[in-house]
């Protein structure tokens, strides 16, 4: 069997051996002043070269996509069934009893 040929590329530039959590790893390159990571060498912040941090934000919750997509719903359903409440009581009062 061949042993596959040893191909390199731009990304053998940007290995992970070696570093520890919460160290930068510098970069210098285009506006990128250094990468961070944790512990299973995922990108958690990005620090550009005037200081500015770009940190790695969590996906909401399933729940927080429900909330506003209640709200066109229960806009409509709550006023609509308030108004047949009040012309069932108000048709209660004007129609003449057997």
């Amino acid at each position: 069997m061949l042993d596959p040929p040893n191909v390199r590329g731009p990304w053998d530039h940007y290995r992970l051996d070696g570093l520890t959590r919460g160290e930068g790893w510098a970069v210098h390159e285009g506006n990128i002043k250094a990468i961070f990571f944790d512990d299973k060498q995922e990108v958690v912040a990005i620090e550009h070269e005037d200081g500015f941090r770009v940190s790695k934000t969590e996906t909401p919750a399933f729940s927080a996509y429900l909330l506003p997509f209640s709200f066109p719903i229960f806009g409509f359903l709550l006023p609509w069934g308030l108004m047949k409440v009040f012309v069932w009581v108000g048709s209660g009062f004007t129609q003449k009893s057997i």
